[in-house]
């Protein structure tokens, strides 16, 4: 299921970064990291079927990134540095 998924979603990022949008609308660097990120589902595929990946170095960066997220979110201080991103929440 979650292979299948993935496939769609991987072909439909393709699409979307081969549409003909102005580059206003959807820059080069935009398009670059949507193609790119096919690129990453392979590797995490490569990656799975091997036993140098374990389940909790995928589930520590998952857990992690709950806090990270809200870090980036509230800014760190008053500076300059991370400043805080206005929310509805």
């Amino acid at each position: 299921m979650a292979r299948t998924f993935s496939r769609v979603m991987v072909i439909g990022l393709i699409v979307i970064a081969a549409l003909p949008l102005s580059l206003e609308v959807l820059s080069l660097e935009g398009r670059l990291w949507i193609v790119a990120y096919p690129g990453m589902v392979g590797l995490g595929y490569l990656l799975a079927r091997t036993s140098f990946v374990r389940p909790r170095h995928v589930v520590i960066p998952w857990v992690d990134y709950f806090f990270v997220a809200i870090i980036l979110l509230r800014g760190i201080g008053d500076g300059a540095v991370l400043p805080e991103v206005r929310t509805i929440l």
